[in-house]
């Protein structure tokens, strides 16, 4: 059978390269002929453009030209960086494309014809994001072969009505639709549509799959990598007897009580790791302490409020330059919209990537200088 399925495929993020892989690679071990569509919207093609404005604030006649200047060579360095190498010898060497890219739902209409249009995976139907509203996603370039979809993600439990009544109507054209989420399938139903809940697509390959295309960790030592986005018990108790049967330390994407130590991402990038007492009762990171203000506590008053990180999450597919906590950060300085910072070392296998750290630490380097400046004189004078 000959498919072609259609995804955020380069968007230069490890969780939207590594699901479009999977699938692809899944399908064409069932013995089918398959392509990922090239599709590159304008909306998906802004990452390393060395043209894009991505503070409305700047977009204006006269200081968009000194605000492009300005940004030139931190751009022109990151064109050239590893990251970029690295995403795109992944698209190159792993992802089979269309020989034509296409950039618009129009220019679509004129792809070969497949026996199966695969919309999917991950959130490309996510509404907060044009490539939530671009009929494309929904396959709607076509009304030759069997459509369906994947694993797809709105990445909301709601949807506004205008959203729900168009996708209502290009989801209907559908010969089978296939959800990632519990929240999806409940959405799909309320459409009066039906639906069927999969796994994401890195899920169907094997380990020894896997191994064969991913690099070697940076680290000689053992440990097991614990990956609970919402707290299961179960995923905690599984680590834990892992960990004790093969004597090795439990790490953490997100917080736990059960690891030695604690990685807090966002926006996919590690904004802090350290030991569990660190992280807990000596965040470093503005992020991680939100995170634990926000979190409700079992020796709390049953009055306490807990306090909101304010804010909305960044958009995935136009990261900014600088911190992605920048904008939600109330400690937030310039340089913090426009230059990621560099990991600070707060203690022993402790350390932010945070500019107020970077500031803290260099008072604390002049205000060591100036004590060891007074000591060295108080001595001159004793001497005399």
């Amino acid at each position: 059978m000959r498919i072609r399925i259609i995804t955020c495929h380069d968007v230069y993020n490890a969780g939207a390269s590594l699901q479009a892989y999977a699938l692809m690679q899944y399908l064409k071990d069932c013995g089918h002929e398959v392509k990922i569509i090239d599709y590159k919207p304008d909306y998906l093609s802004r990452h390393y453009s060395l043209k894009a404005v991505n503070n409305p604030e700047y977009d204006r006649a006269g200081i968009r030209e000194i605000y492009l200047l300005v940004k030139m060579p931190g751009r022109i360095k990151k064109l050239f960086s590893k990251r970029k190498y690295r995403f795109d010898a992944f698209r190159k060497n792993a992802l089979e494309l269309t020989d034509t890219t296409y950039r618009t739902c129009e220019e679509l209409k004129n792809i070969e014809e497949a026996d199966l249009y695969l919309a999917g995976s991950d959130q490309i139907w996510n509404p907060i994001f044009p490539n939530g509203k671009d009929p494309a996603f929904f396959l709607q370039f076509t009304e030759k072969g069997r459509r369906a979809s994947y694993a797809a993600s709105f990445a909301v439990d709601a949807l506004k009505e205008e959203d729900r009544q168009r996708m209502k109507e290009w989801l209907k054209s559908f010969d089978a639709v296939s959800v990632r989420e519990q929240t999806g399938a409940a959405l799909v139903k309320q459409m009066g549509l039906q639906s069927q809940r999969n796994c994401d697509p890195v899920f169907l390959l094997k380990q020894c799959q896997w191994k064969k295309i991913l690099p070697e960790t940076e680290t000689n030592k053992k440990y097991v990598l614990l990956y609970d986005f919402d707290k299961n018990c179960v995923a905690e108790e599984i680590a834990e007897k892992i960990s004790k049967k093969t004597k090795t330390e439990i790490w953490s994407v997100f917080k736990t009580e059960i690891c030695d130590k604690v990685s807090v991402m966002y926006a996919g990038k590690m904004v802090e790791q350290g030991p569990v007492d660190d992280i807990f009762y000596a965040p470093g990171h503005p992020y991680t302490r939100g995170l634990l203000r926000s979190m409700p506590r079992v020796d709390a008053e049953s009055y306490e409020r807990l306090i909101p990180i304010e804010g909305t999450p960044v958009d995935m597919l136009n990261p900014p330059e600088g911190c992605p906590f920048a904008p939600r950060c109330e400690s937030a300085m310039k340089i913090c919209l426009q230059k990621m910072p560099p990991y600070v070392e707060l203690g022993d296998n402790h350390r932010a990537a945070c500019w107020l750290c970077v500031q803290e630490q260099m008072k604390a380097q002049k205000a060591a200088e100036k004590n060891n400046e007074k000591t060295e004189a108080g001595s001159h004078e004793g001497e005399k």
